[in-house]
């Protein structure tokens, strides 16, 4: 590679542009598109929409992250999904033995269904 001014093509330069134009946007509107996301845990049990070539549509949730590590009940085959397809294709999820559908995970004001938060009292203590 050649030594001298990095220079950017014209593709580049547009596309950064927009980007300052949509951060500008949204620093006057503050309106910000943020996701939720579902609360799924390792030992989880989810139901696809898509079955599994084996016949299969249920997986245990090995590894959570920005993708997720199923492996199939049915064969044992395990594979890597990213977690918008996995949320995506989410039907049903079992956690000891209660059934939830995607709608109940991503609702914050559900009190039957544990959402991971921590409070703590005056005195530090948690509840």
């Amino acid at each position: 590679m050649r030594g001298g001014p990095l220079l950017f093509c014209e593709k580049c330069l547009l596309f950064r542009a927009v980007l300052l134009i949509i951060e500008e946007e949204t620093r006057r509107t503050g309106i910000r598109s943020e996701r939720k996301i579902m609360d799924i845990r390792l030992g989880d049990i989810l139901r696809m929409k898509k079955g599994h070539p084996c016949g299969g549509n249920e997986w245990d949730v090995l590894r959570i992250g920005m993708d997720f590590r199923l492996q199939c009940r049915k064969c044992g085959r395990m594979i890597m999904v990213p977690r918008k397809l996995a949320e995506k294709n989410l039907r049903l999820l079992t956690r000891d033995g209660v059934s939830y559908k995607p709608a109940e995970l991503s609702n914050k004001n559900n009190q039957d269904f544990p959402t991971g938060e921590v409070r703590l009292d005056n005195d530090d203590t948690i509840v």
